[in-house]
């Protein structure tokens, strides 16, 4: 009988340990944010280009790009203080800079010696790179699955030689759809995880 109970009470401490975990991992490594965030500007940077053009579009990546990478600094900073690190989460702070570089500095080369359709494309293979990233950081599949699939959407458009206004509608509402529903998702899971602690 001592046996037994000494069994059961090692798993439950085992299942405590694993639920714990979970929660801490779903604390640090939810990446919801920057997913709606930026799907959303994404989405929103298109319906600027279509209404108003290739300038309107540098206007708006100018002033909500910077400012939706600190508010994504700001998120995984807060993130991890609530998870009870004392340092910031740097690898999550790397890869947002990485991305922010990444896509500004494709889309001024681009601009800079006349190749609008380097412009369009460069921003979101960088922004593929990044996510895929995001995806190892956190040990989620799905969202490396999902950027390998949007660069290699990426890569075909640029191949079959369609027009730069029908790369960048397509890109955009790809991107942007796609990371908005997968970030709601993530959120949801996050939350399914923190809630019940044997949930996988």
């Amino acid at each position: 009988m001592a046996e037994q109970a000494h069994g059961e009470e090692a798993r439950r401490l085992i299942a405590d340990v694993d639920g714990v975990r979970r929660r801490t991992r779903a604390s640090i490594g939810g990446f919801w944010f920057p997913l709606i965030l930026f799907g959303s500007l994404m989405l929103a940077g298109t319906a600027v280009g279509a209404a108003f053009g290739g300038p309107a579009v540098a206007v708006f990546w100018t002033v909500s790009g910077p400012v939706g990478g600190a508010a994504t600094a700001v998120f995984f900073v807060r993130r991890g203080r609530h998870a009870g690190m004392q340092r910031p989460p740097a690898p999550w702070l790397a890869v947002t800079a990485l991305i922010m570089m990444g896509a500004f500095a494709t889309g001024a080369l681009g601009g800079a010696f006349g190749w609008p359709r380097f412009a369009a494309a460069g921003p979101a293979f960088a922004i593929s790179i990044g996510y895929a990233l995001f995806a190892r950081l956190a040990g989620h599949a799905p969202t490396g699955i999902l950027a390998g699939a949007l660069a290699v959407l990426t890569a075909v458009l640029l191949l079959t030689g369609v027009t730069t206004d029908v790369l960048q509608v397509v890109v955009g509402l790809a991107y942007g759809g796609a990371f908005v529903a997968l970030g709601l998702a993530n959120a949801a899971q996050r939350v399914q995880i923190r809630a019940n602690p044997a949930a996988r």
